[in-house]
């Protein structure tokens, strides 16, 4: 995967975190005013849950991926250093290596 690549994914999966929560809790706030006034329909009685729990589930499916990813990520360029410096000793030490 190239760094592109990479970006173009995290930055899609930014998108859907900050959508998704931000729908959640305009929509969570919008059903606790509705219920305060006392003016909750039978159809936003039944749609509502489903819908912030839907947009929650989607919240934090998108959160998980993108910290997995960057995880996965830094980890593997972690790994990569980590081998360059130690081929790069195993060099000094031995120099038949090259």
């Amino acid at each position: 995967m190239t760094q592109r690549t990479y970006d173009n994914i995290q930055g899609a999966l930014t998108y859907a975190v900050l959508a998704s929560g931000t729908f959640a809790l305009v929509f969570w706030l919008d059903s606790v005013n509705l219920i305060a006034v006392g003016d909750y329909s039978n159809f936003g009685y039944e749609v509502m849950p489903k819908v912030i729990a839907t947009l929650i589930a989607i919240f934090a499916v998108a959160l998980i991926a993108k910290v997995w990813g960057a995880w996965v990520h830094n980890n593997f360029w972690i790994r990569a250093r980590l081998a360059d410096k130690l081929h790069n000793t195993a060099n000094q030490i031995d120099p038949r290596r090259k």
